[in-house]
Formats: structure tokens, sequence, C-alpha cells
């Protein structure tokens, strides 16, 4: 038996590695925040029913599935996916974790419109807040017929899954990105 030993020296250029990672990073990241919010929404299905609860929303008319964006963050090395609440409200953030959201109070103020007096139908009537004493109206009626209530909003997860189900497809985004 002949034993055979070879020495051999390698020079790695970290700075140079790092840079081109840096470079090519918000590509990946692009390819992989499409490829969460593709699967995101064609896990969301189109119903009038309310989906079953452990599953991912239904959507009436469509809205959830368009309001799913994602933007990369280069200055950050990051990318943020999900439904935005500009389109469909922060209803999508309660379901994705099950949690109960709290009415809000109105902070009425002079330019504002708020219920001014009760009509004759026994509904609040509105109008534009002029003076303290409708501001302070406003107010009293808002306590005396919109209570503070709690929502309990059933767990029904969207991007979790949607994440679980991509997740090792993830590497192959960066893969060949690095190129000298």
């Amino acid at each position: 038996m002949s034993g055979v030993t070879v020495k051999c020296r390698t020079k790695l250029n970290g700075g140079k590695v790092r840079r081109a990672v840096k470079r090519s990073n918000p590509t990946s990241l692009k390819g992989a925040g499409a490829l969460l919010r593709r699967v995101a929404a064609r896990s969301v299905k189109k119903s009038k029913k309310s989906s079953a609860v452990g599953a991912p929303p239904h959507t009436r008319q469509g809205r959830l599935k368009r309001s799913i964006l994602f933007a990369v963050n280069q200055s950050l090395g990051s990318v943020i996916i999900g439904p935005a609440a500009t389109i469909i409200s922060r209803t999508q953030h309660y379901h994705e974790f099950g949690l109960p959201q709290k009415r809000k109070r109105k902070n009425y103020g002079i330019g504002m419109s708020g219920p001014i007096r009760i009509g004759k139908d026994g509904r609040p009537v509105f109008a534009l807040l002029v003076t303290d004493r409708q501001v302070k109206k406003a107010k009293a009626l808002d306590r005396k017929y919109w209570p503070e209530t709690t929502t309990e909003y059933p767990k029904r997860p969207l991007m979790g899954p949607a994440l679980e189900k991509i997740r090792g497809q993830l590497p192959q985004q960066w893969r060949g990105v690095v190129k000298e």
C-alpha cells in the first residue's frame, strides 16, 4: 500500500464573497417572496361560506387573494409578505393567530364627522362637528350606542402554512446567484 499525501492551499476573499451575496440577495428575496405569495394566494378559496377553523380563510369576492403582496427591503436584507391592511383591513392578522380584536373608541374632534343626535328612526345622525359641545355629544353617543366589544376571531392561518409548504424550496432561490 502506498500512501499519497496532497497538500493544498486555498485563499478565500471573504469581502468579495460578502459583496457578491449582498448584490444578488434582493433578486433571491424577490423570487422567494413571489413564490410564497403565489402559494398563499392559491390556498385561498372563493366561497360565500366561512372556512373551517384551522383551514386557510375563504374570500367572498377575491379581495383577500389580491391583497397578498410582497416587498423587498434591501437595506435590511428581508422580504415582507402578507395581506395588505390597506386593502382588507387587519382582519386577516387576527385570523392568522386566532386573536381577539377590541373595538377602539373613535377620537372625535372639531372638523370631523360624528353622531350629533338620535334620529326619528332611533339611529344616530352624523354631521360635521363644529363646536366643542358637538364633540362632547358625539363622544357620549359613541359610548351609548357602540359599547366596547371584543370580537373573537377563530384561527384560520394563511401565511404560516404557506411558508411551511415551500420551506424546502427556499434555498433554491439562492442557488447559483453568486458568480465571479
